[in-house]
C-alpha cells in the first residue's frame, strides 16, 4: 500500500488529534468534508504521542503530520501520505533570529523544518 484515502479510515480503528486544539479542528473538518462518519478510537495532542499509541497498540492507524515528533518510532512505523489532503492543507512556518545562539533543541528542530520545506 502506497498510500491511504479517507474512505478507507471507516473500517480502520484510527487516532488522530484532540479537536479542541487548532490542528484537531482542521482535522475533523476535513474529516466531515469526506461524507461519511469517521470518528477516532481515541485523540491527542501531538504527534510524539499519537505515534506512540500506534506502535504500542499495533492494530491502529495514526492519521497525522510528519513532523520530526514520530521520529522516534521511524523504525516501527511506514508513513503514508493521505489522498485527498492538498499538499497546503496546513502549512507551518517558523521564524527565528539566526543570529542569536540556539540550544541543540532548538537547532534540531530547525534541521528538521528546513529538511521538509520548500524553502
Amino acid at each position: 500500500m502506497d498510500s491511504l484515502n479517507l474512505a478507507q479510515l471507516a473500517d480502520i480503528p484510527f487516532t488522530t488529534y484532540r479537536e479542541s486544539a487548532p490542528i484537531g479542528r482542521e482535522m475533523r473538518a476535513l474529516l466531515d468534508s469526506s461524507g461519511l462518519k469517521l470518528e477516532p478510537v481515541i485523540a491527542f495532542d501531538d504527534e510524539f504521542s499519537l505515534a506512540c499509541y500506534v506502535v504500542a497498540s499495533g492494530d491502529v492507524v495514526g492519521l497525522m503530520l510528519n513532523t520530526f515528533e514520530i521520529g522516534p518510532f521511524k523504525e516501527d512505523v511506514k508513513v503514508l501520505p493521505v489522498e485527498g489532503f492538498g499538499d497546503d492543507w496546513h502549512p507551518i512556518c517558523m521564524a527565528y533570529d539566526s543570529r542569536l545562539i540556539q540550544s541543540e533543541p532548538l537547532q534540531v528542530l530547525i534541521e528538521s523544518v528546513k529538511e521538509l520545506s520548500e524553502v
